[in-house]
């Protein structure tokens, strides 16, 4: 078992496990659903479905918690609940048919002002598109790493995967990225 101090959520959980305080885990979403909206929206490119990804996340939480074997942080095993639900959600056949294309989310930026925050919407959304393109499993890495900034060692406990897989996943995640970016590398 962990210290308390380690993991600052062991009390919460503890809490919502021995004595089903609701509170504790009411505490728990308000700390970590801006971390899991964010992630699952990276993953889908979409507010809705980031949104129904996020609720997921939190009822397989909820469910699941009072099996938390306190062998990693609170963290770690939410992330692990994080990339399984994402990954769940976009093999799913209605997911599936939704089609994202670079063309149409580069044409229309919805962000009126300064050219330099048009120009920056655009890079983003870019990006985002080609996030959207690669496999599920270069997206999960190239989110905890490059948008996230979390280190190697953390993308493995995470994921489950070798330090060495990480790295190599990471490498071929950023070529295949850069494949579907190249068209716009000069025109941006």
């Amino acid at each position: 078992m962990m210290k308390q101090q380690e993991d600052p959520d062991i009390a919460l959980i503890s809490s919502f496990i021995g004595n089903n305080d609701r509170r504790s885990f009411s505490s728990l979403v308000e700390k970590y659903q801006h971390d899991v909206y964010n992630f699952c929206y990276r993953f889908t490119g979409d507010a809705d479905d980031a949104a129904d990804c996020s609720q997921e996340i939190f009822i397989r939480v909820y469910k699941h918690l009072p099996k938390f074997g306190f062998r990693s942080t609170f963290s770690t095993w939410l992330y692990r609940i994080m990339v399984n639900a994402c990954n769940d959600m976009v093999k799913s056949r209605a997911y599936r048919t939704k089609q994202v294309s670079i063309d149409d989310v580069a044409t229309h930026s919805h962000a009126p002002g300064p050219e330099q925050d048009a120009i920056h919407k655009e890079i983003q959304q870019v990006f985002q598109a080609a996030l959207l393109r690669i496999r599920e499993k270069y997206r999960t890495v190239i989110i905890l790493r490059d948008v996230e900034g979390r280190s190697y060692e953390e993308i493995a406990s995470l994921t489950g995967m070798k330090l060495g897989t990480v790295r190599s996943t990471l490498a071929r995640a950023r070529l295949e990225m850069a494949g579907y970016l190249k068209e716009y590398r000069y025109g941006l």
